[in-house]
């Protein structure tokens, strides 16, 4: 939509998508229980960025690289995630 993309615009260059991850082999959607980290904030390499509920469990979602969670595009408590949708935006620099 239209304001997707002006929110998206505004995010910096080097802007990171992730994705709603498959936990599990046969996960084709999960749910958002928490974000352990607010807009804005850093995520270190390693930390949990979100907790995430498959049919089978609940599992953190492990930042790969160090940056900012410069956008949360859904938010906790969402459910039937889709596996492959963008979740949240993450960047090198505080924006």
């Amino acid at each position: 939509s239209g304001a997707a993309a002006r929110s998206l615009a505004s995010l910096p260059d080097a802007a990171r998508p992730v994705a709603m991850p498959a936990l599990s082999p046969t996960m084709t959607t999960g749910r958002i229980t928490a974000w352990h980290v607010e807009e804005g904030g850093l995520v270190g390499e390693g930390s949990a960025l979100c907790e995430i509920e498959t049919d089978k469990a609940t599992l953190d979602l492990e930042n790969q690289d160090e940056g900012y969670l410069a956008k949360v595009l859904v938010a906790a408590g969402d459910a039937d995630v889709p596996v492959g949708r963008m979740i949240a935006i993450m960047c090198d620099e505080e924006s």
